[in-house]
């Protein structure tokens, strides 16, 4: 009679169906070369999000799962996809006064996935707007790490658009818009 075997991964529990592995991780073993690799347990994201209303640091706190194209944490909850930093904040701060209020980020990294409790608050789409503009990380409002002289040289330099972006600390697509007077218009 065989001896039952349990998978090789470790806190996995099922048992092994070929190469030591339970199905679900030997199916990710060939699609993707390693057996965690993919998309997540069933329940993960859940459990990460229980642990995130709890988060007591001060430090940033990212979701490491699905995320939408802006980069906010998304999970779902009773079937409905959610943003993940909207649920920890109405944990935290109760769910808010009026729908049409934001989960607004102290630390500027709403963009990066990050989920601590203790940087996030309800605020109007005016207040959010003014913190990523004078945020930390200022990353909405490139017009406001450029003077006058720094777009008329942008606009005589013939470098690339990259070493350009690299010396004013602005994307490829805002040096574009620059040369292209989309942005700063006639200056």
């Amino acid at each position: 009679m065989a001896a039952f075997r349990l998978c090789a991964v470790p806190d996995c529990g099922k048992a092994v169906v070929a190469r030591a592995m339970c199905g679900p991780h030997y199916r990710r073993l060939i699609k993707h070369g390693d057996p965690l690799a993919g998309p997540t347990f069933l329940g993960e994201a859940t459990a990460f999000l229980e642990q995130a209303k709890r988060h007591e640091g001060e430090g940033c706190l990212f979701w490491p799962f699905s995320r939408n194209r802006a980069g906010y944490g998304q999970v779902s909850c009773a079937g409905k996809p959610q943003l993940a930093h909207r649920v920890v904040c109405a944990h935290r701060h109760g769910e808010p006064a009026e729908p049409t209020l934001e989960a607004a980020h102290s630390c500027g990294n709403g963009h990066l996935g990050c989920v601590a409790p203790a940087h996030l608050r309800w605020a109007t789409r005016q207040q959010n707007n003014e913190d990523r503009v004078s945020g930390p990380r200022n990353r909405y409002c490139g017009a406001t790490k450029l003077d006058e002289a720094s777009v008329t040289a942008i606009r005589a330099d013939g470098r690339s658009r990259r070493e350009i972006g690299a010396d004013y600390n602005i994307s490829v697509n805002y040096v574009t818009d620059i040369r292209a007077r989309r942005a700063w218009g006639k200056t």
